[in-house]
C-alpha cells in the first residue's frame, strides 16, 4: 500500500505504466498512514516548498517505519530554473529509494541517476512502445541494480580496465607500529605493499588512521599504544605524514575521484583517508582540521572510545559521540559502522542522516559475535544507499579452520541477500591487519584474480565488477563532498 503527500494520481499512473495496481493506505487520526509500504511525492515539495521542513519530517517518520520513499521529478522546467547539478546534489542527500523521471527531466539533472537514488525509473519510448526504461535502454524497473551506466556515467564494459577497490587497509599502522613499510616488497608472510596492490589491479584503497588503545596492547601484540586522546592524536598525525612521504595520492572530493577513475591505468593507486576509532580527534571541534588534512570517513569505534561502544565493549554513542556525528554531518564526512557496538549502531541509525558504510564487516549469521553485523544492520545500510565491505580476517570469515576465497564468496552472497542486492557489497579486506598470510584466504595478492571467477558462479559479470570495486566508486561519487566544500579557506 502507498501513501501520497499531495496528488496520488501521479503514482497510480507510474504503477499502471509498470503493469501493476496501487492501493492507497488509509490515513490515521494522528497523521501518517496505517500499513503504508511506500510514500510518494513530487521532488520539488522536499526541495522548494514553504512546507518542506514539515514534509521532510513526515517522510523521515515513514522511513523509520520501513516505508520506501518514491520521488517524482515532475516537469523538467523547475529543475532547469534551479540548476540541474545542484538539484541532483540535494536529491542525493535525501537519497530516495525510487526516483521516477521522464526522460527530459532526468537529462536536465546532468548526472547518472544511479548516484541519486537506489532505483531510478525513466519513462521513455523504447522498442517502439511507451514503457519504463533504464539508462541502458532495456525495459526494466531498477536501472541501478547492476544494469545501465557505471561510475561517472561511463557504461560498464566500455573498454576501460576495472579498478579494484579495497575499503580497509592499515597501511600507516603496519609501517609505524610493525615496521612493514609500504614502498618495499611485502614483508615475509604478509601480502600488502604498493607494488603488490598495483600488480593485482587494486587502484583505490581506504587507507586507515588506526591507533591502538592501551587496553588493546595484548590483543594487538604491540607496545605502540596510547593512554589518552592527545597521544592518539600524535600517533594518527604520524600516519598522515607517512602517507605523504609515500607519495600516496589522497582523493578529497567527488570531482577528483571521477577524474582519477576516468584516467586510471594499471599501476596507479590512490587512497581515501579513513579513521578507525575516533580517539585521535581530541574534541569534535577539531574535526575541521582533520578534514583539511583529507579525512573523509570516520569509524567512531574500535574497542570502546570516548565516542562510542565498540567491539567487546558494549554501549551506545556517548554525548561526545553525538556531538561528533553532528560535526561529521556538517563537514560531509562518511560514517563507518564497523566495530561499533550494537547499541551504538542503533543510536547512529536514529541520529545519522548522511552517507553510511561498513568498511570491513562480515555476517553475524555466519560467524556469531559482536564484531560482525546483523542482517538487519546490512539491510538498513543498504536502504540508505551504503556499501558493506567484506573482511578477509580469518575469524571474520569462519568460526574455525583454514579460510579460502570460497569463504569470501559465501559472505558476499549472504550480504547480497540481506541487502536486497549485490550493489551494496564490496571488499574491505583488512589484509595484514594483525594477521599474516598463513591464516588468511590468499597467500599473495595476485590471487584476487581468482575471486572474480568464484563470484561469477553467483552473480552477473556487472555485479561481480560492482563487488570488486564499482560499488564503492559509485558510492563515493555521490557521497564525497563537492570540490568547493573540500579546501580550507587559506588554500584558495
Amino acid at each position: 500500500m502507498f501513501a501520497a503527500l499531495g496528488e496520488d494520481a501521479g503514482f497510480c499512473w507510474w504503477v499502471g505504466l509498470l503493469g501493476g495496481q496501487a492501493t492507497r493506505a488509509a490515513p490515521t487520526p494522528r497523521g501518517g498512514w496505517a500499513g503504508a509500504d511506500l510514500v510518494y511525492m513530487q521532488a520539488n515539495l522536499l526541495l522548494d516548498s514553504p512546507r518542506k521542513a514539515e514534509f521532510r519530517a513526515t517522510v523521515e517518520t515513514a522511513r523509520r517505519g520501513r516505508a520506501l520513499l518514491a520521488l517524482d521529478l515532475g516537469d523538467a522546467r523547475w529543475i532547469r530554473r534551479r540548476g540541474g547539478p545542484q538539484t541532483a546534489y540535494e536529491l542525493a542527500g535525501i537519497h530516495p529509494d525510487i526516483l521516477l523521471a521522464a526522460g527530459d527531466a532526468a537529462a536536465e539533472l546532468g548526472v547518472p541517476l544511479e548516484g541519486v537514488a537506489s532505483i531510478p525509473v525513466i519513462a521513455g519510448r523504447t522498442h517502439g512502445r511507451f514503457g519504463v526504461a533504464g539508462a541502458g535502454g532495456d525495459l526494466l524497473l531498477g536501472a541501478g541494480r547492476g544494469r545501465g551506466p557505471g561510475r561517472g556515467g561511463r557504461p560498464r564494459g566500455s573498454g576501460r580496465s576495472p579498478v579494484i577497490v579495497d575499503a580497509h587497509l592499515d597501511i600507516g599502522w603496519n609501517a609505524l607500529a610493525d615496521g612493514r613499510g609500504f614502498l618495499g616488497p611485502p614483508a615475509p608472510r604478509y601480502v600488502i605493499s604498493r607494488t603488490a596492490l598495483t600488480g593485482a589491479g587494486v587502484g583505490l584503497v581506504f587507507a586507515t588512521l588506526y591507533t591502538a588503545p592501551a587496553r588493546g596492547r595484548r590483543a594487538m601484540r604491540t607496545r605502540y599504544v596510547y593512554e589518552n586522546a592527545h597521544e592518539a592524536h600524535i600517533m594518527a598525525m604520524g600516519q598522515v605524514g607517512y602517507y605523504h612521504t609515500c607519495g600516496l595520492q589522497m582523493i578529497r572530493d567527488s570531482r577528483e575521484l571521477e577524474r582519477y577513475v576516468r584516467g586510471w591505468k594499471r599501476g596507479q593507486i590512490a587512497a581515501v583517508l579513513l579513521m578507525e576509532g575516533a580517539d585521535p580527534i581530541e574534541t569534535p571541534s577539531q574535526l575541521g582540521a582533520w578534514t583539511d588534512l583529507g579525512l573523509r570517513i570516520i569509524g567512531p569505534a574500535w574497542s570502546r572510545t570516548r565516542y562510542s561502544g565498540g567491539t567487546g565493549a558494549p554501549g551506545g554513542l556517548t554525548d561526545l559521540g553525538v556531538q561528533l556525528l553532528k560535526a561529521m554531518r556538517r563537514k560531509r564526512v562518511i560514517l563507518d559502522l564497523s566495530h561499533m557496538a550494537e547499541q551504538a549502531v542503533a543510536d547512529a541509525f536514529e541520529l545519522w542522516r548522511g552517507p553510511i558504510i561498513c568498511s570491513h564487516s562480515n555476517a553475524r549469521a555466519i560467524v556469531p559475535g559482536d564484531r560482525q553485523i546483523s542482517d538487519a544492520t546490512v539491510a538498513e545500510v543498504a536502504r540508505r544507499g551504503g556499501v558493506i565491505g567484506i573482511s578477509f580476517y580469518p575469524t571474520h570469515l569462519r568460526k574455525k579452520g583454514r579460510t579460502t576465497l570460497s569463504d569470501v564468496v559465501r559472505q558476499a552472497v549472504h550480504h547480497a541477500r540481506a541487502a536486497g542486492g549485490p550493489e551494496h557489497v564490496g571488499l574491505g579486506t583488512d589484509l595484514d591487519g594483525g594477521i599474516d598470510s598463513r591464516y588468511g584466504p590468499i597467500s599473495v595478492l595476485n590471487e584476487l584474480k581468482d575471486l572474480r571467477g568464484l563470484l561469477r558462479r553467483h552473480f552477473s559479470a556487472a555485479q561481480v565488477e560492482g563487488i570488486m570495486g564499482d560499488n564503492w566508486i559509485e558510492f563515493l561519487v555521490r557521497s564525497l563532498p563537492p570540490p568547493t566544500a573540500t579546501r580550507p579557506a587559506s588554500s584558495r
